[in-house]
């Protein structure tokens, strides 16, 4: 599951610029009535169209009066939703645009939560057929801390250069999820001409301050012929490799297996190191309910070993990992190779697995919650458990086994990497330490690495120390597979 606690606002496909809303303002502003303050009815603000999510209120999108809510005292947007789970709706603006710009995006949001919202800023380029190029997004309620907590307004920033074809620029203020409301002003767009040139095939390059360091980007890759939206994946290479063919980290997002973006990335200082990223979405609960999420990380990991050489990946040397849901995913990834209904390739089997704090035994997670007296993470388990399987998880013991990766440990497994805190309250300790135990009982290698004062995910997870031993972890991981591989025989 995606961390509650110290969560910070996650900035997709682009790096957050220390620009602020007011230095903006001060620019040509290519968007018309960004301030929402030019007269109109509550249903359709001038110059932005409207549409609304199935179930979702009538009156979602509503332009509100200077009130107690308001940012600067003057109107804003506020789209509220009442039905859990599929409320939603969205504003867009289309403008004409050119390739080889810095266009900056900058938009005022505020949050009042009762479960979850799920919030974006969006900025897309399209070419002159309105094909999506290239897709940066904002999350502005990433930052929630618990279930029925808000959050003051505050300025979410993203800036992306435009990629050849660039036709037309798309600004998107969507909510998709959850129940609450959402609020929205001032919203900013500037561009100026880049430095940078930019790369054929929607491609484009990260400066050196970028948290990937200096390194190249291709987005929304599908790897599902007739792929729906969320079956894609981002690949960022390092702008100067130091090995050919690079080794890959395949990465799998958190969320709870109900939400969640493949910018969710907890690893982007590999890149720095020479590897590459894949970070991918999947299919999300309870529209696609387990084993729907497994299929579709196999689906991506097949299609991009079988097209390595196009990206300059090498197909044997990849690690795959994961965060909080996307930990649990990645154990099953790289521990239930045998498992076609989980459309794995028993032919494919990666060098290692990182587990950053994912739940390993769902039959008995309830439990481990229950010993630490975690009333927060036995109602979030109980929520996102139901979604994912379809019924209660004590209700599921059949399902909630086969879904658990505990189950898939034998001698031949790859060696892991665990990352856990000790104090987290959502998944327990004791979860990833029963791993470690099933692991150290088969003599497969492992590492379990209890990070003191710890939460579930958070900023102790991205120290230089945490950092640095990951890294070691993987150094040893692929030194091995390159002393094993000048070690075979000639045929």
């Amino acid at each position: 599951m995606k961390a509650k606690n110290l969560i910070r606002a996650v900035i997709a496909f682009v790096f957050l610029l220390s620009i602020s809303g007011a230095d903006m303002a001060n620019a040509q502003n290519l968007l018309t009535n960004g301030d929402f303050n030019l007269p109109n009815s509550t249903a359709s603000p001038n110059d932005w169209t409207i549409w609304i999510y199935a179930n979702t209120r009538g009156d979602a999108w509503a332009n509100r009066a200077n009130d107690t809510n308001s940012f600067d005292g003057s109107l804003y947007m506020q789209v509220g939703g009442n039905e859990n789970g599929t409320s939603g709706a969205g504003l867009y603006q289309i403008i004409p645009g050119a390739a080889g710009f810095a266009y900056s995006l900058s938009v005022e949001s505020g949050v009042q939560a009762w479960w979850w919202p799920k919030a974006e800023v969006r900025l897309f380029f399209l070419d002159a057929s309105s094909n999506i190029l290239s897709e940066s997004v904002s999350d502005v309620t990433a930052n929630i801390t618990a279930y029925d907590r808000g959050l003051t307004w505050s300025n979410y920033t993203l800036t992306a250069i435009s990629p050849l074809g660039t036709a037309y620029v798309k600004v998107e203020l969507a909510s998709e999820s959850g129940t609450g409301t959402v609020f929205f002003d001032n919203a900013i767009l500037t561009n100026a001409p880049s430095a940078t040139k930019p790369l054929p095939n929607g491609a484009e390059i990260l400066s050196a301050s970028s948290p990937y360091g200096e390194a190249i980007v291709k987005r929304n890759i599908p790897y599902i012929a007739r792929s729906i939206p969320r079956q894609n994946f981002d690949l960022y290479l390092p702008k100067n490799k130091s090995e050919q063919p690079l080794p890959l980290i395949f990465w799998i997002h958190g969320g709870a297996w109900i939400m969640g973006s493949k910018d969710w990335d907890n690893v982007k200082y590999l890149v720095r190191q020479g590897y590459a990223i894949a970070s991918i979405d999947y299919r999300l609960a309870p529209e696609d309910r387990f084993p729907a999420q497994i299929q579709d990380c196999n689906a991506a990991l097949n299609f991009i070993l079988a097209h390595a050489t196009n990206y300059g990946i090498n197909p044997k040397r990849f690690v795959v990992g994961g965060g909080s849901a996307g930990g649990h995913l990645a154990l099953l990834l790289g521990l239930a190779r045998q498992e076609r209904d989980f459309g794995a390739d028993p032919s494919i089997k990666p060098l290692a697995i990182l587990d950053f704090f994912g739940p390993t035994d769902l039959s008995k997670i309830l439990d481990d919650l229950n010993a630490i007296h975690s009333e927060k993470g036995f109602e979030v388990i109980q929520d996102a458990g139901t979604k994912l399987l379809g019924a209660p998880v004590e209700q599921s013991s059949d399902k909630a086994k086969i879904a658990s990766p505990i189950n898939y440990v034998t001698a031949a497994s790859p060696p892991v990497l665990v990352l856990q805190g000790d104090k987290d309250d959502l998944v327990p300790a004791a979860q990833s330490r029963r791993l470690h135990d099933a692991l150290d009982q088969v003599g497969i290698k492992n590492q379990l690495i209890m990070v003191d004062g710890a939460g579930h995910d958070g900023p102790l997870f991205e120290t230089p120390e945490i950092q640095s031993k990951v890294i070691d972890f993987l150094n040893g991981v692929f030194a091995k597979s390159s002393s094993q591989t000048l070690k075979a025989p000639n045929p």
